[in-house]
């Protein structure tokens, strides 16, 4: 399956709460799209976020969707006024404050 390019590679997955990281906050950004490179600047400077752990792209009324760790609340404010709120490109931004993962599933039924 690994030749076949079905299996991509094999990954650690880390319990963040373990590492410090008690808050998870997802958000959901549109983006200002009067500018035509929007969405190639968003991403590239949201990369550079450490604690952004996954950046996803949409089609629709949201355009990207953020998971941002922190280590606790005063973290968070402090990323989110400092680097979440300076990326540029940002028309509106709603901020969904993860309470608990009810299933984490990479596995098929195969």
């Amino acid at each position: 399956m690994q030749a076949a390019g079905i299996i991509e590679g094999q990954e650690a997955v880390i319990d963040w709460t373990a590492m410090g990281y008690a808050v998870e906050v997802s958000l959901r950004i549109t983006l200002d799209k009067t500018q035509a490179r929007a969405f190639d600047e968003f991403t590239q400077a949201a990369r550079d976020v450490a604690e952004v752990i996954e950046i996803q792209t949409f089609l629709g009324r949201v355009d990207v969707r953020l998971s941002v760790i922190a280590r606790d609340m005063k973290h968070y404010q402090q990323l989110y006024r400092d680097r979440i709120l300076t990326l540029p490109h940002i028309a509106d931004i709603e901020a969904l404050m993860h309470i608990a993962r009810v299933k984490r599933d990479e596995v098929l039924p195969v």
